[in-house]
C-alpha cells in the first residue's frame, strides 16, 4: 500500500519561521527586562550575590546601559570587591561619561583602594591639546580639514584667474594661514581618533609591573586591585601598560580586565 506523501505548504512554513523570529526577539528583550528587575529586587533585598550574578549574565548577553553597570558597580561595591566596582563604574562611564551618580561612586570607590600609585598630571600644554581634540569628534574635524582645503583651492583658482588682487606679502600670509590651519586640524583629527580608540583596563588582583613580557624580568613596581591601566601594546598573554604615574612596563593579561 504506498503512503501519500505528505505536501509542503511553503508559505505556511515561511509564515511560521518568521512568527517565531519575532517572538523569540520579543520575548528575548522581556527576559533582559526581567533579569534587570530581578537583579535590582535581589540588591534591594541584600542578596548582592545574586544581584551580581544576575547583572553579569546580562552584560555578557550583549545589553549595556550605565544604569546596568551603575547598579553592577554598587553591588560589588556592598561585597567589599573595589576592583570589580571600579571596572563596572568605568564601563558605564564609557557609555555616559558625564554621569553624576557614577562619577560620584566611582570617586568614593576609589578612595577604598589601597594603591601606593600617584598619579602624574601630564604636562598642561599637552592636556590643553587633548581637551582641543576632543571639541569635536573625528568626522567634524575631517569636516573642517575639507573646508580648509576647498578654501585653498578657491583662492588660487581666483589669484589664477587674476579676480584676486593681493600683494605678495598678503597672499603668502593667507596660504601660511591656510596651510597652518590645515595641518592642526588634521594632528588635531589623528589625536581625537587616539584618544577615542585608546584602550584601557582595571587590574583586578594584586599585581606586579615588570621590566619585560616575562615574571622572570625585573619587577618595577608592585600592583594593586582596581588600578587603572592603560594598553600601549600587547605580546601573548602580557600587555604593555602606562601607568597614572607614567610608568611603563608589562602585566599579565590574566590579572587584568579590559574597561
Amino acid at each position: 500500500m504506498k503512503r501519500a506523501k505528505a505536501k509542503i505548504d511553503f508559505t505556511r512554513c515561511l509564515t511560521s519561521m518568521l512568527a517565531l523570529l519575532f517572538l523569540s526577539t520579543v520575548f528575548y528583550g522581556q527576559t533582559a527586562t526581567e533579569k534587570f528587575n530581578t537583579a535590582n529586587e535581589a540588591y534591594e533585598k541584600n542578596r548582592f550575590k545574586l544581584a551580581i550574578d544576575t547583572y553579569e549574565e546580562i552584560h555578557k548577553a550583549g545589553d549595556k546601559s550605565a544604569d546596568l553597570y551603575l547598579n553592577l558597580g554598587n553591588a560589588y561595591f556592598e561585597t567589599e570587591n573595589y576592583a570589580k566596582a571600579i571596572l563596572s563604574y568605568e564601563r558605564g562611564l564609557r557609555l555616559s561619561p558625564n554621569d553624576e551618580s557614577i562619577l560620584a561612586n566611582l570617586e568614593i570607590t576609589r578612595d577604598q583602594l589601597a594603591s601606593e600609585i600617584i598619579e602624574v598630571p601630564d604636562f598642561i600644554l599637552l592636556r590643553w591639546w587633548r581637551s582641543f581634540c576632543l571639541l569635536f569628534n573625528s568626522t567634524i574635524w575631517s569636516i573642517i580639514q575639507f573646508i580648509c582645503l576647498f578654501t585653498a583651492a578657491f583662492l588660487l583658482w581666483r589669484l589664477y584667474k587674476d579676480q584676486l588682487n593681493l600683494s605678495r606679502p598678503k597672499m603668502i600670509a593667507v596660504f601660511t594661514s591656510l596651510l597652518f590651519g590645515f595641518l592642526l586640524f588634521f594632528f588635531a583629527a589623528n589625536t581625537n581618533d587616539q584618544l577615542a580608540n585608546a584602550q584601557f583596563a582595571i587590574l583586578i588582583e594584586k599585581s606586579s609591573l615588570y621590566s619585560g613580557p616575562d615574571d622572570r624580568s625585573d619587577m618595577v613596581e608592585e600592583l594593586f586591585p582596581g588600578n587603572k591601566i592603560r594598553i600601549i601594546d600587547q605580546i601573548d598573554d602580557w600587555y604593555k601598560v602606562r601607568l597614572a604615574n607614567q610608568s611603563i612596563g608589562w602585566v599579565s593579561k590574566s590579572m587584568a580586565e579590559k574597561i
